[in-house]
């Protein structure tokens, strides 16, 4: 796909285009470092309904056919942290649909190992923290 980009005389002298051919091309070298590039594909047509995305944007699904759709997604976003503040701050996200993973897992009859994390983001983060991992621990 990436070749076929690069091809195309069209696109040769778009630059938002041909930044993101690069990023994509420099993920695929990551991705084959990693012994994973076979478990990605890429969608040029995929669109997040979000407009503050700057860069490439993901999904994940899981392998097999199923109704539950994407279990993750995100994508790069360099101006939204700069709308709140003085400086602009490069950023990657990512979301995921802990109730379609649940579902996915319980569909399987598997119980979830999972490790949580939090970050302080408020003084009141200390008690919401300890509710979310009550959520997990009683999963």
């Amino acid at each position: 796909m990436i070749d076929t980009l690069r091809a195309d005389e069209s696109l040769s002298d778009q630059k938002d285009i041909n930044v993101g051919v690069d990023d994509m091309e420099l993920l695929l070298s990551y991705l084959e470092a990693m012994g994973v590039a076979d478990k990605v594909s890429f969608d040029l047509s995929l669109a997040r309904g979000l407009d503050y995305y700057s860069g490439l944007i993901f999904e994940v699904s899981p392998k097999a056919s199923t109704q539950v759709g994407s279990i993750a997604a995100g994508g790069r976003y360099d101006g939204l942290v700069g709308m709140y503040g003085k400086q602009p701050v490069p950023c990657v996200g990512i979301s995921f649909g802990v109730d379609r993973i649940f579902t996915l897992l319980a569909a399987q009859r598997k119980r979830a190992h999972l490790s949580l994390s939090t970050r302080r983001m408020s003084s009141s983060w200390p008690l919401e923290a300890r509710s979310l991992a009550a959520i997990f621990w009683n999963v």
